[in-house]
């Protein structure tokens, strides 16, 4: 790959090589290399050694099945965890002395600013572009969290490539490196969050669908957005065996009939999001976890004529409602996280 597509535009070009599940195995930049090594969930990465940083292996652990990692072993005799608040991530402590840096981030979860415990004032800024290019070339390949840091998408690689989940991206060009794992993902196979950063993101490298949030949600808000229903069978209308109920209500109804009853069967598949708020940032901004599942309904309708009591006129069909039992062959697709 180009120098030019990475941040760090005015280096070597790079060369990747990849695991037998596509993702990235190692990244060269001239004499620096990183090779990642995969967590037993191999949609994540357990430890990485970097040429640049001595050659010592880094190792992550994790306290959740997801990819942002509960603390790094630097593999040099220290280590390095974020701090988690109401908001999400708000500091990083290292160690071994427990030097604390209290985090700020904007409204996309990139970390724009730090502040060392015990300090009268902001001990570094940092800026990014909507696609993720440090606006301080010291920042490329150095910074590991920056760039949606909240999410702890690491920049710390050669070339400045980041670390987006399941795919490395290239903020130099806006393009992932590797094909979209869901087909129809986005615009095409290797762009970023359909060429719109600002109202868009893919901070796990295979971007889950979204779902309407209301900007007054709260953590643990649920919503869901429907995405296909495929009518598989509709069956003609039968006669019910409830007809005997009519005659039992006439008893007691002063002015209607039921005259007969009748059901229809059909069998529908659908295809639904759940997204649930994990956490919040701010009015309108918030973690979103989004899964999505297709399974099959069995639903019955029920339509009734009826006449007016003392009269011979019968009435047309009168449509009621549908009541509806889900199948439990639920079957589980694209899942992940995504910030608003």
């Amino acid at each position: 790959m180009a120098s030019a597509d990475s941040a760090v535009p005015e280096g070597e070009s790079l060369s990747m090589t990849y695991h037998v599940n596509d993702m990235v195995r190692t990244i060269t930049q001239g004499s620096r290399t990183a090779t990642y090594t995969l967590d037993v969930n191999v949609g994540r990465f357990r430890s990485w050694i970097d040429s640049r940083a001595g050659g010592v292996t880094k190792t992550n652990h994790y306290s959740t099945d997801n990819d942002s990692p509960a603390w790094t072993d630097e593999g040099d005799g220290t280590y390095s965890r974020t701090l988690i608040g109401i908001a999400g991530v708000v500091g990083s402590i290292s160690g071994p002395d427990g030097a604390i840096t209290w985090l700020i981030s904007n409204q996309r979860g990139d970390f724009v600013a730090g502040i060392a415990a015990g300090t009268a004032g902001i001990t570094y800024t940092s800026e990014y572009t909507e696609y993720g290019l440090p606006r301080n070339p010291d920042d490329a390949g150095s910074r590991r969290y920056g760039w949606f840091g909240a999410a702890q998408r690491a920049g710390d690689t050669p070339g400045g490539l980041v670390l987006m989940g399941v795919r490395v991206y290239a903020p130099g060009n806006g393009r992932f490196l590797q094909v979209d794992p869901i087909y129809g993902g986005s615009a095409n196979s290797y762009d970023y969050a359909n060429q719109d950063p600002i109202n868009q993101s893919d901070a796990s490298g295979c971007a889950p669908y979204r779902c309407y949030i209301p900007s007054w949600a709260w953590r643990g808000y649920v919503a869901w957005a429907d995405l296909m229903t495929v009518y598989l069978y509709t069956s003609p209308w039968y006669p019910t065996e409830l007809n005997w109920l009519g005659y039992v209500l006439a008893d007691y109804n002063p002015v209607f009939v039921l005259h007969s009853m009748q059901v229809q069967y059909r069998i529908r598949e659908r295809v639904r999001v759940k997204c649930t708020v994990t956490a919040r940032y701010g009015t309108g901004r918030f973690q979103v976890y989004s899964v999505q599942m297709a399974y099959a309904e069995w639903q019955d309708r029920y339509r009734a004529r009826y006449r007016i009591r003392f009269t011979t006129i019968v009435t047309a069909w009168t449509y009621g409602f549908w009541l509806t039992y889900k199948i439990s062959n639920i079957r589980y697709g694209r899942s992940g996280y995504y910030y608003t």
